[in-house]
């Protein structure tokens, strides 16, 4: 669930201008499934039937640099994960993805990935994560009661 999202985009400079998402809140509720222990398929496998092998599409075009250059700011991320008895939550406050240079420093799109090989589509791209604040906090849900979803006191990291 997300509150509101806000796109800044100058069309003009798509080059050398990243498009801006701001997202106010984001809301992500999972829980752990007991199938997620199984083995399953050969994940390269699953990756090859869907056309993106490792040895797949070797092109990096003008879409990929503008998608790879993309600036993300989120204010409030929070997300619940039910592990059987217990949930863990997380609230990750001022989230802000950007591309940097070689030195960590924002900069012109164009120089923010470098191709590795030359003859080669394989392209490193600078990314730098902030977070202003963090609070993680696991509840121990009393076993009693499940259907209730009666929580004991928190424990905070």
């Amino acid at each position: 669930l997300c509150s509101k999202i806000r796109l800044k985009v100058s069309f003009t400079k798509l080059k050398s201008e990243p498009i801006r998402i701001f997202i106010d809140t984001v809301f992500v509720e999972a829980e752990i499934s007991k199938q997620c222990n199984r083995p399953s398929v050969n994940v390269q496998q699953k990756l090859a039937d869907a056309g993106l092998a490792a040895n797949g599409p070797t092109s990096y075009g003008y879409v990929e640099q503008v998608i790879d250059g993309m600036h993300i700011t989120v204010s409030t991320l929070r997300l619940t994960v039910q592990l059987q008895h217990q949930y863990l939550t997380m609230e990750l406050n001022g989230v802000e993805l950007i591309s940097t240079n070689r030195k960590w420093k924002p900069d012109d799109l164009r120089r923010t990935r470098a191709f590795v090989m030359p003859g080669r589509e394989e392209v490193l791209v600078y990314k730098m994560l902030t977070v202003n604040h963090a609070k993680v906090r696991i509840l121990r849900q009393v076993p009693e009661h499940p259907e209730r979803h009666v929580h004991r006191s928190p424990a905070q990291v």
